[in-house]
Formats: C-alpha cells, sequence, structure tokens
C-alpha cells in the first residue's frame, strides 16, 4: 500500500532542554522505522539534528510547550500530523501497511484524533472497523500525549497558549468534548503484558524521561539495543526514586479501581 506523505506529517515535538534525547531517538527510530515514508520534522528552538532524514524546525526563541507546538503547527503543510514525544523509544518495527491503513480510516472516517498507542485504550468499538474503538467525550485523558494521528486544525484549535504537556492533556481532554468529529484508539491488545510487549501500530517504551531524569528500566534498554545516553547530561533517576515513581503508580491505579466500586 502506497502512503501519500502530502497528507501526513511526524512531528516529534522536543525542545532545546532536551536535546541530549535527540540522537538516541533518532538512533531507535532509524533502526525500526528505516522507511518510513513520511516527512519527519523536529521541534526546537535553537539547536539543530544533524540527521538529514529529520527537519528541524526552530523558533529561534524559547518557547513553553504549547506555544512551541502552534508554532510548529503552522510551518508544517501536511493537514494531518503523526505526533511523538521525544522520549518515546519504538521497540518493534512499524509496518507501514498498517499504519496508512489506519490513516486512510482517520479521513474516511473524518477523525479528530486516532490514538496509536492505547494509553489508556477506546471505551467501545465502531461498527466501521474491529481495529479501532471509540473514546467517548468526559473519558479522562481523551487526547493524551501518546503516539497519535492528528487532524491538525483540531489539535491546534485544543491547545492553549503557555500550558503544559499534562494540562493540556487534562483540560484539553475536556475542551475536546465540544468536537463532534471521532476520538479513537487501537485496542489493547491482551497478549502484550506488559503494555510494551503489545503489538500496536507504534509500539514503543512509554516516558523514557521522569522528571528531568532517565529512568532506570530506559537506561537499561538503551544499553542493550547498544543505544548510547550521555548520563553526564542527564542523569538517572535513584532507586529511591524508581520505586517512588512505581508507588505513585499503584496508588493511582488502585484510586481508579476504588472509583469504579
Amino acid at each position: 500500500m502506497t502512503s501519500d506523505n502530502t497528507q501526513l506529517a511526524v512531528l516529534v515535538h522536543s525542545c532545546d532542554k532536551y536535546s541530549d534525547l535527540w540522537k538516541p531517538f533518532f538512533q531507535v527510530f532509524s533502526r525500526f522505522w528505516p522507511d518510513c515514508p513520511y516527512q519527519v520534522y523536529l521541534t526546537a528552538e535553537n539547536e539543530v539534528f544533524s540527521g538529514t532524514e529529520v527537519t528541524t524546525l526552530r523558533a529561534g526563541q524559547p518557547m513553553q510547550w504549547s506555544n512551541l507546538l502552534l508554532w510548529a503547527l503552522e510551518q508544517i503543510p501536511q493537514p494531518y500530523i503523526l505526533l511523538l514525544l521525544d522520549d518515546y523509544l519504538l521497540l518493534k518495527s512499524v509496518d507501514n501497511n498498517r499504519l496508512n491503513r489506519i490513516f486512510g480510516l482517520v479521513r474516511s472516517l473524518d477523525a479528530a484524533y486516532v490514538r496509536l498507542f492505547p494509553v489508556p485504550g477506546p471505551d467501545e468499538p465502531i461498527a466501521e472497523t474491529a481495529e479501532l474503538g471509540i473514546i467517548r467525550k468526559g473519558s479522562p485523558y481523551r487526547n493524551s500525549t501518546q503516539a497519535a494521528i492528528w487532524d491538525k486544525e483540531v489539535l491546534r484549535s485544543l491547545l492553549i497558549a503557555s500550558e503544559s504537556a499534562w494540562e493540556f492533556e487534562y483540560n484539553g481532554s475536556k475542551r475536546s468534548e465540544k468536537i463532534e468529529k471521532p476520538f479513537l484508539s487501537v485496542f489493547i491488545d491482551e497478549k502484550g503484558d506488559p503494555l510494551e510487549e503489545g503489538n500496536y501500530p507504534l509500539t514503543y517504551f512509554c516516558t523514557a524521561v521522569n522528571r528531568g531524569k532517565w529512568r532506570r528500566e530506559a537506561v537499561t534498554l538503551c544499553k542493550k539495543m547498544g543505544v548510547t545516553i550521555n548520563l553526564n547530561v542527564r542523569a538517572q533517576e535513584t532507586v529511591g526514586q524508581q520505586y517512588r515513581r512505581k508507588l505513585d503508580r499503584l496508588l493511582v491505579r488502585a484510586l481508579k479501581q476504588l472509583k469504579q466500586l
């Protein structure tokens, strides 16, 4: 199946503060998606990534997360964006045919958004395809920053200057309830446990950096894959920080389960 790169672009959203992530990110990207048929863009302020396969969009001045993303969207001619963050490290090869098929569904269903990595997954199936499900209005993280294909105009309409990524997810999900176009997601692969072992259009290590430090699991993964990271530029979390992060995650899950009772 051929792809139309005049319609879809890949945007890796980053900034100069996280430029040390670019080399490991694109090392892994090139390994697992060497035949990416789409134009790849990277957001920055003044730094430039040296990879020839990437176009660095430089704003020329420091910007907050949402401001820089809004500015970048103005520079990209394609009407759809596959949005990635700079610490999502691919774990499996990307199937272009599958991705193109899903992109075809995005257009035929006039979807606002299709989440390619189900964090969280959809709320219910849809009649048109077994591959995707609907994310209902009112669902938490209806528009999360996980890898997703966005209608660029919808994404632009949901962004508010000066919001962080977390504020965009929380507040933007509420704003998304005014949009009638469907919000969709791939389903969770029940055979994949943990989630990163599933088979998704993009399967990746979700959030390699936490609170400005490399997660210890991400450091182990990079060593295993032969990917060089500079721990003198960005330290890895301590064992204590790792345990606190995991405990926080367990508490959040427990609270969600209590609310469902």
